[in-house]
């Protein structure tokens, strides 16, 4: 399976994403925000980031556009995992750099799934 970096300031959402990944075969690493997930690149090498929007210190547009400028690591797939649930937070999210935009709650099926997609077409 995959090895997926999960990014978000929330700890209980954090446990619930792994357990829900773990469960499904991934292999999983947390941060609990960007400045750390960035940190943890190098050494993760994950196959894909499932970040959330709202976060201190850096958003999670912020991630993404700094991602995308990485050479290592500008082709990694982003999935934005957020509560803003707006049209306009939808487009923004896409524009810097999130290949999915999925908002929070969502079904742990549904979001298996479109993480095989997105990994599939990798």
């Amino acid at each position: 399976m995959a090895k997926i970096l999960i990014v978000d300031d929330e700890p209980d959402f954090r446990l619930l994403l792994k357990h829900i990944l773990g469960k499904a075969g991934h292999e999983v690493a947390e941060a609990a925000g960007a400045p750390e997930a960035l940190g943890m690149l190098a050494k993760v090498k994950p196959d894909l980031a499932v970040v959330d929007w709202n976060m201190p210190v850096m958003s999670g547009l912020e991630f993404c556009r700094t991602i995308r400028q990485q050479k290592d690591f500008g082709h990694l797939p982003i999935v934005m995992l957020t509560v803003r649930q707006q049209d306009a937070d939808h487009l923004e999210g896409i524009h810097h750099g999130a290949d999915l935009y999925l908002t929070k709650p969502i079904d742990p099926q549904e979001l298996l799934m479109r993480l095989a997609a997105l990994l599939k077409n990798k």
